[in-house]
């Protein structure tokens, strides 16, 4: 069975849960916990939207800050790793390798003013 067709028994269903803190996670659900697809806003207003496993952010998905600034690419255990894009409200974008949440490994820096940066980055 692949990753993306489920036992609907094992599934429980799409439903919305709004936290004491105002946040709030509408999506699927399994075994009480946020498992699969969802949409997450968190307290300041900033979304997520993608897969969940266990309840955190994992797999693929988009992160949209207050600011405007966006995060569209791979999670694991809730943090940016992986391939994927991160463009600021000026338009300025790193596409590349993420690790634990911050650009790591081959990458492009894309600046407001159209000039194009190829490197390598090592979180530290």
């Amino acid at each position: 069975m692949s990753s993306h067709m489920r036992s609907v028994s094992a599934l429980e269903t799409f439903r919305k849960r709004v936290y004491d803190d105002e946040s709030m996670y509408i999506g699927e659900w399994n075994q009480g916990c946020k498992n699969g697809f969802g949409v997450f806003r968190f307290k300041d207003g900033s979304t997520y939207t993608g897969d969940f496993q266990q309840g955190l952010p994992q797999g693929f998905g988009i992160h949209v800050l207050v600011s405007g600034s966006c995060y569209a690419g791979q999670f694991t255990d809730g943090l940016y790793d992986g391939y994927g894009v991160y463009t600021k409200v000026n338009r300025t974008q790193f596409l590349g390798c993420f690790v634990r949440g911050k650009p790591n490994g081959a990458g492009r820096l894309l600046t407001e003013k159209g000039v194009t940066i190829d490197g390598y980055t090592c979180a530290g």
